[in-house]
């Protein structure tokens, strides 16, 4: 599936550089606070690359984390955004919650 008509204006060697750089430890969430272990057994899971972003106001907090893995033959791609009103909530939301569906749809076990 294509998301864009044209390819971008960059270098393919800059967007391989960029894209290396997301590797991470399958199950992992690398964050300012440290690296997380995510829930599940994420045995089998090959090519994972992760990365998130956090948001906050006095009204809302956003939690945004996106993961694309391959495991037996399939490639999935994953963003989850968590969106709590009225507090300010951990970072790792969207993640975990991340972690949930994956287990949920038995994805990974």
């Amino acid at each position: 599936m294509r998301l864009q008509e044209i390819s971008p204006p960059i270098r393919k060697k800059t967007i391989q550089t960029v894209w290396d750089l997301l590797k991470r430890t399958p199950g992992s969430y690398s964050n300012a606070t440290g690296i997380h272990d995510l829930s599940g057994d994420w045995n089998g899971v090959e090519d994972y690359r992760s990365d998130s972003a956090f948001y906050y106001t006095q009204e809302e907090t956003s939690s945004w984390f996106w993961v694309s893995f391959q495991k037996s033959n399939v490639r999935w791609l994953l963003l989850t955004r968590v969106r709590i009103s009225g507090e300010v909530t951990n970072p790792l939301k969207a993640a975990e919650l991340t972690s949930k569906i994956l287990k949920d749809e038995s994805i990974i076990p």
